[in-house]
């Protein structure tokens, strides 16, 4: 499995995290990054788009690695088949091509972060809304956190892809009016990643992917997750897309990139992006089936 030199350390702490927080939840301490005011352009990377060629790649390599035998699945003690596509998501996620090295990271360093919010994340049913003030205070803006419950919210409200995005348009359009600088990045770059996360596991009725689906098929989400889903009413697609979403509204100061913008570092614009896609999309693999 880990067939690189240069990322066997990488690779280690990764397989070490695969294992703990499957019986484990990390604390709350994270990277604080320090508001500056930017402006960052989406143009450049679709952020959207590259989460979902991220993570239909690694469910592809689940699809492989169990070629969709439901029996072998269900008859798996569970944490052993949570352990397994831990591992898969990733050593897939290990191995995108990305380089960090104008935010001020290393490949290795810029995953370690990744995992750790993907880490906290597990800790609270990858609802952002579970988190404490302190923490949220350290990963996100108060002012676009609250646009992002408000996504969320919707999400909670409505299981229809349409209703969904028409929503979503409705929050795009009032945070290009009244947002700036961090809160404004915030919030449009979790817009960019709900429209195609929520494309991505919507079911095929309703004009979505359904990815979910197409790996595991008929196996049910609950014979995967060890988590106790509230509230229980929910889809498991709205599930994972209010995984993607939590994932996403933490990344840009939580994963302390903001700061490479703010100082203008050559090429910034789209290894942020780019990382991004690479940060979300750990998040989603690992909160679409709730390990």
């Amino acid at each position: 499995m880990y067939m690189k030199n240069k990322h066997q350390n990488l690779r280690t702490s990764l397989f070490i995290f695969a294992i703990v927080f499957i019986y484990s939840c990390s604390n709350e301490s994270i990277v604080q990054q320090e508001n500056k005011c930017f402006t960052l352009d989406f143009t450049e990377v679709n952020i959207g788009e590259l989460h979902n060629q991220y993570m239909i790649k690694s469910y592809s390599k689940i699809k492989k690695n169990f070629n969709v035998d439901i029996k072998n699945m269900q008859s798996m003690p569970r944490k052993v088949l949570q352990k397994q596509l831990a591992e898969i998501i990733i050593d897939e996620y290990s191995n995108i091509q990305y380089d960090p090295t104008p935010i001020g990271y290393s490949h290795d360093q810029f995953m370690e972060k990744a995992v750790l919010l993907v880490d906290s994340l597990s800790s609270v049913q990858y609802d952002i809304r579970n988190f404490s003030d302190d923490y949220l205070n350290s990963t996100t803006t108060e002012i676009a956190y609250q646009y992002v419950e408000r996504m969320i919210n919707t999400v909670e409200s409505n299981n229809n892809l349409q209703d969904i995005y028409n929503e979503i348009d409705k929050i795009e359009r009032d945070a290009n009016e009244k947002l700036r600088g961090n809160d404004l990045a915030i919030v449009i770059g979790t817009i960019a990643i709900a429209r195609s996360s929520a494309y991505l596991w919507a079911p095929e009725n309703q004009g979505g992917y359904d990815l979910y689906s197409k790996t595991f098929g008929t196996l049910a989400p609950e014979k995967i997750t060890s988590i106790e889903w509230k509230p229980i009413r929910l889809n498991w697609w709205q599930r994972a897309l209010i995984g993607d979403m939590s994932a996403s509204a933490q990344y840009f100061i939580g994963i302390g990139v903001a700061g490479a913008l703010g100082a203008a570092a050559p090429g910034s614009n789209v290894v942020v992006l780019g990382g991004w896609a690479v940060a979300a999309g750990m998040g989603s693999a690992f909160a679409a089936v709730g390990i």
